[in-house]
């Protein structure tokens, strides 16, 4: 008597099995911790993250979404965080709320265009305006390498690997979480990703500086009565822009 708790009903014309594995879910996130305030802030996080699956599709990620936000975190992880730290790096990860770049900094854009090694590599551009000059600020492209393997990771390996680095920082996870969900990913779906997902070994990072010197189509190039939704840039006519120095990420220009 008194006490105060959350109720979580499944409606009648819900998939009873997708409930069922959420509240296991949930209990295996919180059956460890005693805090009753801690407990509160953690469930609290969860429930938001997954908001975006029981308002969304409710479907795993197809194989190339699943390959490019493994390039994401692939860059989240080596490049963003060890530069600014992972609760400013969080906050510049654009990609899972489709900005304009994956992630926006400071003095630089970093757009995110990942590859299999044996498909050839090709860059699939999302309009004029994605790859237009930033007043004041760098753009670059970068390029994550993976190479399908039987004994390679999934998606929820980067995932956790993320997680990780990350720590224990409260506010930092819970951002994560919910930048994941935006994503596509949830926690539920571990089960389809481990027996069918993609599975790749991560190679290398391919960078580009985006200037007037690489290929690119921007707003006006083709006229004024043609409007490019998508293009694809061949990664070989890039190398004149490979860049091999340090990227600035939290300085001014």
């Amino acid at each position: 008597e008194g006490r105060q708790g959350t109720l979580v009903l499944c409606s009648d014309n819900y998939d009873a099995a997708i409930y069922y594995k959420f509240l296991r879910y949930l209990i295996n996130e919180l059956g460890g911790l005693t805090d009753a305030k801690e407990t509160v802030v953690k469930l609290y996080s969860l429930l938001l993250a997954w908001k975006d699956f029981f308002t969304g599709s409710n479907k795993p990620l197809t194989p190339e979404a699943q390959i490019g936000l493994m390039g994401e975190l692939v860059v989240l992880q080596d490049l963003v965080i060890p530069a600014i730290g992972a609760h400013l790096a969080l906050e510049s990860w654009h990609g899972p709320v489709r900005g304009l770049h994956d992630f926006v900094l400071p003095v630089a854009h970093l757009e995110v265009k990942t590859t299999l090694a044996d498909l050839g590599r090709k860059f699939y551009i999302s309009g004029e305006n994605q790859l237009e000059n930033i007043p004041d600020k760098y753009l670059y492209l970068v390029n994550p390498v993976f190479e399908a393997s039987e004994n390679g990771l999934i998606l929820c390996d980067y995932i956790a690997s993320v997680k990780r680095t990350i720590g224990n920082n409260v506010s930092s996870l819970r951002l994560y979480e919910n930048l994941v969900g935006k994503a596509g990913y949830h926690a539920i779906d571990e089960d389809y990703y481990s027996e069918t997902g993609v599975r790749v070994t991560y190679l290398k990072r391919n960078t580009y500086l985006v200037d007037e010197n690489f290929p690119r189509l921007t707003p006006g190039m083709c006229g004024g009565s043609i409007n490019v939704s998508k293009y694809s840039i061949d990664a070989e006519g890039c190398e004149g822009s490979r860049f091999e120095g340090k990227i600035q990420l939290g300085e001014q220009k």
